[in-house]
C-alpha cells in the first residue's frame, strides 16, 4: 500500500517540558483533542486546562505509509519510556489500525457495563475542580447550516414531563439563565427565520385548540403591564385581528349554509 498521508506525532507539556504521548494520525488527529482518547489523556489536558498550561504538538515524521508511521511510533514510545517519561500511552504503540469499529457485540456487552454506573459525589468534585477554567470552544459559534440541520433534526419532539421538569430546575438553580434577554441582532435575526417557516395546516389548528391557562394568563398580564405598543405595531395586530374575525365569519357562514 502506496498511501503516505499519515504522520507521527508528539504532545508536550509546556509547564515542564516533557512528553506526555506518542501517536500516529493524518488530517487533523494531532490536533483533536477528545475523539478517540484515553482517559489518561483527558485527564492531562484538564489538569494543564485548570493550571492555564497549553498543549504543545510536534510533528516528528510525516509522508509515511501507515505502516512506517506505526514502526517510528513504537519506536519513540520505547525511547521516552526508556527516558523515563510518564506517557500516557496505554501500549507500546503499533495497534491502532485506521477506521476500526468496534462490533455490535462489544457495543452490547460495553452498553451492559456501563448501565447501573453510578459516579460518587468526590469524583464529581474532582471532575468540576479539573474542568475549572477550560474555556475551549468558550464563544464557538455553529455554522447556520448545522444550526439548522439540528433544528430539523428535533423539530417535532416531544419532551417527557420528567425531562421537562429537570430542565426547569436547572435553568431556575443556573442563576445565568434569570433575567436573560437576548439583544436586538438576535431577535431580529431569529424573527427573520420564523418568518421564513410555513405551519401546516395540522400545526395551525392545534394551535387554534390551544387554550392558555389562567397561571399563563396571568404571567402574559403581568409581563406585558404598562407597556405600549408602537403606531406601527397597533396598525399590525389590527390587521391582524380583523382577518382573524374575517376568517371566523366566513367559517360560522359555510357552517350555517350547511
Amino acid at each position: 500500500m502506496n498511501d503516505k498521508r499519515f504522520y507521527v506525532y508528539e504532545h508536550w507539556r509546556t509547564d515542564r517540558a516533557e512528553c506526555f504521548y506518542v501517536g500516529k494520525g493524518h488530517g487533523r488527529r494531532a490536533y483533536d483533542m477528545r475523539r478517540g482518547r484515553n482517559r489518561w489523556h483527558k485527564f492531562l489536558q484538564a489538569k494543564l486546562s485548570h493550571l492555564g498550561t497549553a498543549i504543545d504538538i510536534k510533528i516528528i515524521a510525516n509522508g509515511l505509509t501507515e505502516r512506517e508511521a506505526f514502526d517510528i511510533e513504537v519506536e519513540r514510545i520505547a525511547f521516552w519510556k526508556n527516558d523515563g517519561a510518564d506517557l500516557c500511552n496505554l501500549t507500546l504503540g503499533g495497534d491502532g489500525p485506521s477506521g476500526r469499529k468496534h462490533t455490535e457485540a462489544w457495543k452490547l456487552a460495553n452498553s451492559e457495563r456501563m448501565k447501573g454506573r453510578i459516579i460518587s459525589e468526590e469524583t464529581r468534585a474532582k471532575q468540576s475542580l479539573a474542568a475549572m477554567g477550560n474555556k475551549k470552544g468558550l464563544g464557538y459559534k455553529r455554522p447556520r447550516n448545522e444550526v439548522d440541520r439540528l433544528a430539523a433534526l428535533n423539530r417535532g419532539k416531544k419532551r417527557s414531563p420528567e425531562v421537562i421538569e429537570k430542565l426547569r430546575e436547572i435553568r431556575l438553580s443556573n442563576p445565568t439563565f434569570l433575567g436573560k434577554h437576548h439583544t436586538e441582532e438576535v431577535k431580529s435575526e431569529s424573527s427573520a427565520r420564523q418568518k421564513g417557516i410555513k405551519k401546516s395546516d395540522e400545526a395551525r389548528r392545534k394551535m387554534s385548540l390551544h387554550k392558555k391557562s389562567y397561571e399563563h394568563k396571568r404571567k402574559l398580564r403581568e409581563f406585558n403591564l404598562g407597556k405600549t405598543h408602537s403606531e406601527e405595531t397597533r396598525k399590525k395586530l389590527s390587521e391582524i385581528s380583523k382577518a382573524d374575525w374575517a376568517r371566523r365569519k366566513a367559517l360560522k357562514a359555510l357552517e350555517n349554509r350547511e
